[in-house]
């Protein structure tokens, strides 16, 4: 029997950096996680291997993908064309 935990443990590390940056898991859909404040919202859903960060603190987004590309090989594809 083969067992595939590779995207498992991949999840598990991503989780443990994005809620280390203040962001909260999506009691409702595991996969989106969103930070608050008082004044900006920045939310960051996962579908397979992309990542999908939207809000209105585009300071915060530009923290947020330096953030994590320091932690992850990643590709910034810049504005979203289709969802």
């Amino acid at each position: 029997m083969v067992c595939f935990q590779s995207p498992r443990a991949w999840f598990d590390k991503f989780r443990t950096v994005v809620t280390h940056y203040r962001l909260r898991q999506s009691l409702s859909d595991h996969f989106i996680f969103v930070r608050y404040s008082s004044s900006d919202t920045i939310i960051r859903a996962i579908y397979v291997d992309d990542i999908v960060i939207t809000g209105d603190d585009n300071q915060g987004i530009i923290q947020l993908k330096t953030y994590l590309s320091s932690h992850f090989q990643m590709k910034d594809l810049t504005l979203l064309r289709y969802f």
